[in-house]
């Protein structure tokens, strides 16, 4: 179960649809490009994307996203540059919503918005015990190699 459905009833994801843009991108299409400045957000309603950063000529995969996530979350709200690239790994559908629909949706439709933060905070929350597990694992193995 995505974060979004556990707090959404289907009229909250008619409604996010109705002011967001519901977009469709072909399999292999770049919908974000790391260190570019775009402030939008996506919710995905279907497919699945790849979070990666290239450094030194490498891909890095941080993570794949699917039906019921978030992406772009980080940007947006800090109003900085791209963390990562994104990349539609099948055909993808989503709902785009720029800070103007943003904004509407915290003026005109308060509930909605702090739905909306919960399965944020709960997406954002899972990404970073992930990240942590992760991290730790990696410190495990660097110590390992390097005694």
């Amino acid at each position: 179960m995505s974060q979004l459905s556990k707090y959404f009833e289907e009229k909250d994801f008619e409604l996010l649809k109705s002011i967001g843009e519901e977009v469709l991108v072909k399999k292999g299409k770049i919908i974000i490009e790391e260190r570019t400045k775009r402030n939008e957000l996506y919710y995905i309603l279907d497919g699945e994307v790849k979070v990666y950063s290239e450094k030194l000529g490498e891909e890095l995969v941080i993570t794949k996203l699917g039906k019921g996530d978030f992406v772009g979350e980080i940007g947006f709200f800090l109003k900085s540059l791209r963390t990562a690239n994104v990349k539609a790994e099948t055909d993808v559908k989503m709902i785009k919503i720029d800070e103007k629909k943003f904004k509407k949706i915290e003026e005109e439709y308060p509930k909605l918005a702090i739905k909306m933060y919960k399965a944020l905070i709960e997406n954002l929350s899972d990404k970073l015990a992930k990240t942590s597990i992760e991290l730790e694992t990696v410190n495990i193995l660097y110590k390992a190699t390097t005694d």
